[in-house]
């Protein structure tokens, strides 16, 4: 398994140098507080300001968890976008959601909660505004492993990714994985080595 790796469809190709950034800058933070603390194991804003920073240091431009008209069932109504950004010409508007599940060695093939979790962005995606962009679903996935699962955790996540691409097709995926944040230690009881950025472009039809 590579620890860090970028791989967008046609779709959605020019997210590609916006992804490496995202890999470099989770990285980064970690550095600069001495593989203490990371962005992935807080929740969905600490990942979201992530992907957001990854946007300006692209060249692009990104805003966050601002107030807009969303649409439910033919009714408006005020609501939050979760993430805005452009990447060029294109701008896109962005629903995300994060995850952290428990893993453990013969237990990977069990993707029903990040499905339902990378279901239920892309839905709410489809409540912005057509003008807002074109609407992205974005699911962060940051696995969990108790320590006594850590000489299992290379293959375990080796596994865990091949079923997350096979079987819910992501328009592009992203993840990092750092030698280092394996030995990182929440309370002492756990281990989140590293992150995964599933994304889906929805249609408008």
């Amino acid at each position: 398994m590579h620890p860090s790796k970028v791989k967008c469809g046609k779709k959605l190709k020019c997210l590609t140098p916006i992804l490496n950034k995202w890999i470099r800058l989770n990285r980064a933070y970690s550095e600069k507080v001495q593989w203490e603390d990371c962005a992935w194991w807080a929740n969905e804003r600490a990942s979201v300001g992530i992907l957001a920073a990854a946007v300006w240091m692209s060249g692009g431009v990104a805003l966050e968890e601002y107030s807009t008209t969303k649409v439910r069932k033919e009714n408006h109504g005020a609501g939050r976008c979760d993430l805005f950004f452009t990447v060029g010409k294109n701008k896109f508007a962005c629903e995300a959601k994060q995850i952290f599940p428990r893993l453990r060695k013969g237990r990977t093939g069990d993707i029903s909660k990040v499905k339902d979790k990378f279901d239920a962005t892309c839905e709410d995606a489809k409540n912005l505004l057509p003008e807002e962009g074109r609407w992205l679903g974005i699911c962060f996935v940051a696995p969990r492993f108790p320590l006594s699962q850590i000489k299992n955790m290379d293959d375990c996540l080796k596994d865990y990714l091949d079923q997350l691409q096979i079987r819910l097709k992501p328009d592009a995926i992203a993840w990092s994985f750092p030698k280092e944040a394996k030995n990182m230690k929440w309370r002492n009881t756990k281990t989140y080595p590293g992150v995964i950025v599933l994304i889906r472009k929805i249609s408008k039809s």
